[in-house]
């Protein structure tokens, strides 16, 4: 009997020192992870924040550029701004306080200038109708505003409707001219070639029309 109280003593001693020891283990174990477990928070932790810091930086780069491309834009702006001003200002000053000379060309040999009394301007180029001895229209190249170009001209005939010359119409490819000298009628020229006007037809006054002083 003294001998199984002792055995059973002896194996609850073992058991409590079984216990002891694996609770002291565990207890070094905690304390040995704690650290590690500390660490490894704190490096996320200092991971998280260096991350944090790069995106702050990114964002407030990105909204520099942004300021200083609408401070460009701005600036760009009230630059165009100024300038289609002081153009407006030139342009108003120029027609109705100070027009200039640009340019100019005179009659001769080639040109139907003679007496100008109306013109018509289309695209690049510039209609004349002249009533003087030339009896005539002119068509001036006046893409150059400085140097305007003699390019085209026709002369009554007795075919067109050409003498006395009052008035031109262009539309299209054909110009309308009225005449009010002896012609006394309409003549119409086809300007596809401006290089080249041509007669494309006229009318006269008769006692049907009215066209005299046209």
């Amino acid at each position: 009997m003294k001998n199984t109280k002792k055995r059973i003593f002896i194996v609850i001693t073992i058991l409590v020192v079984v216990g002891i020891v694996s609770i002291t283990g565990y207890l070094l174990l905690s304390n040995q992870q704690e650290p590690q477990k500390q660490q490894q928070e704190e490096s996320m932790t200092e991971t998280s924040e260096e991350m944090n810091e790069k995106e702050r930086q990114k964002l407030v780069e990105e909204a520099r550029q942004k300021m200083q491309e609408q401070e460009t834009n701005t600036v760009t702006q009230q630059e165009e701004d100024e300038e289609t001003s002081t153009n407006e200002k030139k342009n108003s000053e120029n027609v109705s306080g100070n027009p200039t000379h640009k340019g100019a060309i005179f009659d001769n040999d080639e040109t139907a200038l003679d007496f100008p009394l109306s013109i018509y301007i289309s695209s690049k180029y510039a209609y004349v109708a002249s009533s003087g001895r030339d009896k005539g229209v002119e068509t001036l190249d006046i893409s150059n505003p400085s140097n305007p170009t003699h390019v085209g001209a026709i002369f009554d005939t007795t075919d067109t409707a050409l003498d006395g010359v009052r008035s031109i119409y262009v539309s299209d490819k054909y110009a309308y001219v009225a005449s009010g000298s002896s012609d006394k009628g309409v003549e119409i020229l086809d300007i596809s070639d401006p290089t080249n006007p041509t007669h494309k037809g006229a009318i006269f006054d008769n006692a049907d029309t009215a066209l005299k002083g046209a």
